[in-house]
């Protein structure tokens, strides 16, 4: 996370809002895999606002799941591409190679998770990540 802030701080005007359980959420992961996936998907969040905006990130608890939600104010993403953005070289951006999302929503399938995304052009994107709070396989 500090890294993606400072790469953001670097280049950008963008803010990361977070919100938090006032108690730590403990699920059992490869920290270096998920922390991989979720790069990714707030790299994507970041290089959708081009002319800054914010990247929200929350964190919650819903009976024996862990949600995080990370949101961002961009471009959004076309209805005719968001059945195609977590297929591996699938590409919006010019110079993308279209393995970032592909690359997160396997790892999360890894860890028995579900990623969900919802967007409307020109607002923005939402990206929810449902993980079981008991493991992975």
């Amino acid at each position: 996370m500090e890294l993606l802030k400072a790469d953001v701080r670097s280049t950008k005007k963008i803010a990361i809002s977070t919100e938090l359980p006032s108690k730590p959420l403990m699920a059992v992961v490869d920290e270096e895999l998920l922390t991989s996936a979720l790069l990714n998907i707030m790299l994507n969040g970041v290089q959708a606002m081009p002319e800054g905006g914010t990247l929200m990130i929350t964190l919650s608890q819903k009976e024996d799941l862990l949600h995080l939600n990370i949101k961002d104010t961009g471009t959004g993403i076309e209805k005719k591409d968001l059945v195609k953005i977590f297929s591996p070289f699938f590409s919006t951006k010019e110079k993308g190679c279209g393995l970032g999302l592909s690359k997160a929503y396997k790892i999360i399938r890894a860890h028995l998770g579900k990623l969900e995304v919802s967007s409307q052009v020109g607002v923005g994107t939402n990206f929810l990540i449902s993980l079981p709070l008991r493991g992975m396989r």
